[in-house]
C-alpha cells in the first residue's frame, strides 16, 4: 500500500454503509486501491482495484448517468427536458464503445460497467439491459420529479459542488444533493442515496454558515422513484452527529491498526453473503 496516495479521512453515508457491509471491501475501496490511478507508478495489483473501485453495476451507471443529464439541465437553465432520454442513449454509446476498447484500463476516470470485468458476460443483453435502465428511469423521473425541478425559477436555483463538503469538527463530511435552491428565506435541497438524519444535519449546518438560514427554514427532498419526498427534519441533530463521530472513531481505530501492525486477514475479513454484488469479486476470487 502506497501511504503518500491515501487521501485525508473523510466521513460519508456510503462509507459508513461500506464499512458496515464487509471490511474486506472496505479496505479494496480505500487503502488497497492507493496509488492505482496513477497507471504504472505503484503496482499493478493497486491499478487493478483502482479500476474496479469505480466499476458500476447497471443500475448504478443508469442513475448516475441520469443524476449527470439532470445537473447539467439544472445548470444550464433549461427548464424543459425534450431530448433527454436521446441525449442518455447517445451517451451510453460513446461509452459503451470506450469500455469495450479497454480505455478505463488507462483512465480510470472513464465510466465502466462491474459485468465487464467478469467472465461470460453477453455483450448484446448488457447494452440492452443498460438501454433498458435508461429508459425504466427516465420515464419515471419525467413523470413528476423532473418537470418540478425544471420549473424552479433560474434565479433561484444554486450550482453546489456534487457531492458537497461539509466540514463539521474539523471533518470532512460530503453529502449529496442533486440540486438545491433559494427561494425566500427558505433553502431546499434534493438528495439521493440513502435517506438519513446525518444527512440532514450536515446540510442543516450547511445552511446555517453559507447561507444563514436557521433549520427551521430547510427543506429536504430525497428524490425516489422518479418522484420527490419530503423528509421530516429530526427534532434534535445531537444524534445524527454524535453517530458520524462513533463511525470516524471506529474507522481511524482500524486504520492506525493497518498503519502499525501487519496486513491479515482477520483484520479485514470477507463477507461472504456479499460477494456475488461486490465490485472486487473477480480480484478477491
Amino acid at each position: 500500500m502506497a501511504q503518500q496516495y491515501i487521501n485525508p479521512f473523510t466521513w460519508s453515508m456510503r462509507r459508513r454503509e461500506m464499512f458496515d457491509r464487509c471490511l474486506r471491501e472496505y479496505f479494496y475501496h480505500y487503502y488497497g486501491s492507493a496509488g492505482g490511478a496513477f497507471i504504472g507508478t505503484v503496482t499493478t495489483r493497486a491499478e487493478q482495484l483502482h479500476l474496479l473501485r469505480g466499476a458500476l453495476s447497471v443500475e448504478e451507471y443508469a442513475k448516475s448517468k441520469i443524476y449527470e443529464a439532470l445537473r447539467a439541465l439544472w445548470d444550464s437553465g433549461e427548464n424543459t427536458a425534450e431530448n433527454f432520454l436521446p441525449a442518455l442513449k447517445d451517451r451510453f454509446a460513446v461509452e459503451f464503445k470506450a469500455m469495450l476498447l479497454g480505455r478505463p484500463e488507462h483512465d480510470h476516470k472513464l465510466p465502466l460497467l462491474r459485468e465487464l470485468t467478469e467472465q461470460g458476460i453477453s455483450l448484446q443483453e448488457l447494452e440492452e439491459k443498460v438501454l433498458k435502465a435508461l429508459q425504466s428511469r427516465s420515464e419515471l423521473l419525467h413523470a413528476d420529479a423532473l418537470k418540478q425541478l425544471l420549473s424552479i425559477p433560474v434565479s433561484s436555483r444554486l450550482h453546489l459542488p456534487f457531492p458537497l463538503k461539509v466540514n463539521w469538527n474539523d471533518l470532512d463530511c460530503y453529502v449529496t444533493p442533486l440540486a438545491a435552491w433559494h427561494c425566500e428565506s427558505e433553502l431546499s435541497f434534493v438528495c439521493v442515496g440513502r435517506v438519513s438524519e446525518e444527512n440532514s444535519a450536515l446540510l442543516s449546518l450547511y445552511a446555517l454558515e453559507n447561507f444563514n438560514t436557521a433549520p427551521d427554514k430547510v427543506k429536504i427532498f430525497h428524490l425516489e422513484s422518479g418522484t420527490l419526498q419530503h423528509i421530516p427534519m429530526p427534532r434534535s441533530f445531537s444524534g445524527a452527529f454524535r453517530r458520524i463521530r462513533e463511525d470516524a472513531d471506529r474507522m481511524l481505530l482500524l486504520e492506525l491498526k493497518l498503519k502499525t501492525a501487519p496486513l491479515s486477514h482477520t483484520l479485514f475479513p470477507q463477507d461472504l453473503k456479499q460477494c456475488a454484488q461486490c465490485r472486487f469479486r473477480s480480484f478477491c476470487q
